[in-house]
């Protein structure tokens, strides 16, 4: 009986050296690494750094881009000064007057005769009498239709100037030569001028001048009615800086056709084509 406490502790021996060794074994020994799948993580962190990336790439690039930009785009300002003109100006070469109204005819009373009476314009180029009034349009029609003008500029009015009560009768009868001269000349294009201005001191010796503005607001209403051509004289009488009158302040000097109504008047026509 006394041998067994010495086995049990030879077993114990064994048994604490057994376990002494298989832990040895399992420092000195490699252990099998576990396969872990990391291909989706490094997926992720490929694709994120590529978008950081090419998103720093863009922002670069926009920012270059916008800085050339700035640097080499000027941007036009709008300015009436540069806005282009909507009429062309038309040179009377050499001052050749009667050349550049070969295809025009000026009719009416003696503001525009004096044209033809200072020989300016030949007699067939200016149709016109003194004291002339629409019954004269009237009466020079055939002589009209015979030229066959390209252009008929016409200058009726300042000889029948009335109260403004008997304004529209001088309409009317304007408007009835007229309508025949369209029925007769359908491919002449035709001007109505207004009343030329006058002086204040006209007004003493012809009191009917004040009424000019009312008759001349008629003749732009019978032109618009018609679809004929109305030339305003008033906005560009007011730009002139030098006296073109005669004593009478009615009747302008000669200098006035060359150097200011010619001109103008062909400029005017000449704009419609």
């Amino acid at each position: 009986m006394r041998k067994a406490p010495g086995i049990v502790f030879a077993l114990v021996l064994v048994l604490a050296v057994c376990l002494m060794f298989i832990r040895l074994l399992s420092v000195v020994l490699p252990q099998e690494e576990n396969e872990i799948d990391t291909s989706a993580g490094m997926s992720y962190l490929a694709g994120t750094e590529q978008t950081e990336i090419t998103e720093s790439l863009i922002s670069e690039m926009t920012t270059s881009v916008s800085e050339q930009t700035t640097e080499t785009e000027t941007v036009p300002e709008t300015s009436e000064e540069t806005t282009p003109e909507t009429t062309q100006y038309y040179e009377i070469k050499d001052g050749n007057f009667r050349a550049a109204y070969d295809d025009i005819i000026i009719a009416g009373d003696s503001l525009v005769k004096a044209i033809a009476e200072y020989g300016i314009l030949d007699d067939d180029q200016v149709i016109a009498e003194i004291g002339a009034h629409t019954r004269h349009l009237s009466s020079v029609t055939d002589q009209i239709v015979y030229s066959n003008p390209k252009y008929l500029v016409l200058h009726y009015g300042e000889n029948e100037l009335d109260e403004e009560a008997n304004a529209p009768y001088f309409i009317s009868r304007y408007k009835e030569c007229i309508i025949r001269l369209q029925e007769e000349l359908p491919d002449t294009e035709i001007f109505v001028g207004s009343i030329f201005p006058v002086q204040e001191k006209a007004h003493r010796s012809e009191p009917y001048t004040v009424n000019i503005p009312y008759y001349n607001e008629l003749l732009k209403e019978m032109s618009e009615e018609l679809g004929v051509h109305f030339i305003d004289y008033d906005p560009w009488w007011e730009t002139f800086d030098t006296d073109y009158y005669e004593p009478d302040g009615i009747h302008p000097v000669m200098r006035f056709y060359t150097e200011q109504y010619l001109p103008y008047v062909y400029n005017v026509v000449m704009n419609t084509k």
